[in-house]
């Protein structure tokens, strides 16, 4: 029977308000809007009857200039600076290597204006590479390219822009089968809703598996 934490759900949402905003906003107060608040607070809070994460696989369609990308770097550095879950593996994911960056580089800036985070890491910006210390997790940017990427053990994958995905080969290496070795992983997809006139990609698979199961929750 899954039931609901506030103590943990409060601690994600602390953690990222303590933040710092990036590109036009720099140093400015990371003030969560409602959706930012609700993601955090249920994925965090609400827990399975082992005691575990409830939700794993999460899918977010943000219209542009709601700030998913800020929210994507606050989701990152939760779980990169989380002490309660060691030796983490994160992986930011995109169309290009490119457009995965981009919530890479948000996350630098959040832990420079930090420096009690800033003492804790190291970062290789060449390798687009964050590795905690203290606690062995680390935050890699890894390219499109699928194949190389079987056998990773990801305890959180962040899709940025699902709709370019050009197949569905790197979502289903990134997804089926991956983390089993993680006793609660997660999967964020963070896009824009983008333009898919075939309705046959990836993207428009998984937000149609959205929307059914709000249908289902609605009808129930």
């Amino acid at each position: 029977m899954a039931y609901f934490d506030e103590a943990k759900a409060q601690r994600a949402v602390k953690f990222v308000e303590m933040l710092k905003l990036t590109d036009d906003f720099y140093g400015k107060p990371f003030v969560l809007m409602p959706y930012q608040h609700d993601v955090l607070w249920n994925v965090y809070g609400t827990m399975n009857e082992a005691g575990f994460r409830q939700f794993r696989d999460i899918y977010l369609e943000v219209p542009k200039k709601n700030a998913k990308s800020q929210l994507g770097a606050g989701i990152a550095l939760y779980s990169l600076f989380n002490k309660h879950e060691p030796n983490g593996q994160i992986y930011g994911v995109a169309g290009d290597i490119e457009q995965a960056t981009i919530i890479f580089r948000q996350a630098v800036q959040m832990i420079e204006q930090e420096p009690a985070l800033l003492r804790r890491v190291k970062i290789n910006m060449s390798s687009r590479k964050i590795t905690n210390l203290k606690t062995g997790t680390f935050y890699k940017v890894i390219s499109s390219e699928w194949r190389a990427k079987h056998g990773f053990n990801p305890s959180l994958v962040i899709f940025d822009e699902l709709h370019v995905q050009p197949s569905r080969h790197l979502y289903d290496v990134m997804t089926r089968g991956s983390g089993l070795g993680r006793k609660q992983p997660l999967r964020y997809v963070i896009t824009t809703a983008g333009e898919d006139p075939d309705r046959t990609s990836i993207a428009w698979e998984v937000h149609e598996k959205a929307v059914n199961i709000l249908a289902y929750r609605d009808w129930e």
